[in-house]
């Protein structure tokens, strides 16, 4: 199964390279374009739950996991389960960098509570399903792209 470290590695690397490796290989990725931005966006998404973001010379900055039912890591990744409360995150990720609660933004509507965990040139980020629970994304990011 795929862990967080096995995906941080696509992280600077052309998005062709992740596209190219299995599981992804075999999914259909709708590429978009969003030039509207100081910086273009490219944006792959695919039905299977899974979203990568790259920049203006297509190099991964980011890659959105859904672990909702339908998703393909649905079960979540090796090292986080997505079953996995924030207790269990916690044990098993340590302190994190940052972490925020539930929110009901007016724009953006309700959202749960996440938790940020600084790695060596990226960070993931685990939000939870609203009312606690388990986990409903994990994101991993390049370092310089952490908010």
């Amino acid at each position: 199964m795929i862990s967080t470290e096995t995906l941080a590695r696509y992280l600077g690397g052309p998005a062709a390279a992740l596209l190219a490796d299995p599981p992804f290989s075999g999914w259909s990725f709708d590429r978009t374009v969003d030039d509207d931005l100081d910086a273009p966006v490219i944006d792959y998404v695919c039905a299977e739950g899974v979203d990568v973001s790259a920049d203006a010379e297509d190099r991964v900055g980011t890659i959105f996991v859904g672990c909702g039912a339908g998703d393909a890591f649905a079960q979540g990744l090796g090292d986080l389960a997505a079953s996995w409360g924030r207790a269990e995150v916690l044990a098993g990720f340590g302190a994190p960098s940052k972490s925020g609660q539930e929110t009901d933004n007016v724009i953006f509507g309700p959202s749960g509570a996440w938790d940020r965990f600084a790695r060596d040139g990226y960070a993931v980020h685990v939000q939870y399903r609203i009312g606690g629970g388990e986990i409903v994304r994990i994101t991993l990011m390049r370092a310089d792209l952490v908010p």
